[in-house]
């Protein structure tokens, strides 16, 4: 099993990245909102940006401390979702939002992480189903 988060995972493209953000399904788990859309050109089974809202938190040093708490929580968890797309043969371009007020801790970034996943886990299967 790969446990790495590496470059691979980052969506780069300001073109996907705006189609998504124009036409992409939503999902929302607080304290995270989550934005996908099927991208067959990318590389692995999915791609992500991770916006944590300079408006919210003003401190960049705050910003930084819940990226790195929200990117180690997804390579924990990402096996996950990955396994369910390879099977699936998908391709996913991720938007994921921070949307909370306050500083979460590792675990409760990976609680709410793996709960995110499940609610995108049912909505690409009711789509799959219609």
């Amino acid at each position: 099993m790969n446990n790495k988060f590496g470059k691979r995972y980052k969506l780069c493209s300001k073109k996907i990245i705006e189609q998504l953000y124009q036409q992409g399904r939503d999902v929302k788990s607080f304290p995270f909102y989550l934005k996908y859309r099927e991208q067959p050109n990318i590389d692995g089974p999915f791609q992500i940006v991770l916006i944590v809202p300079k408006k919210k938190f003003k401190h960049a040093t705050t910003r930084n401390q819940l990226r790195r708490y929200i990117r180690e929580a997804l390579r924990l968890e990402k096996c996950t979702l990955e396994d369910i797309l390879i099977k699936k043969r998908l391709s996913l371009a991720l938007f994921l939002v921070y949307a909370g007020d306050e500083n979460i801790s590792l675990m409760s970034a990976r609680k709410d992480i793996t709960k995110l996943f499940k609610k995108l886990i049912y909505d690409i299967e009711q789509i799959k189903n219609q």
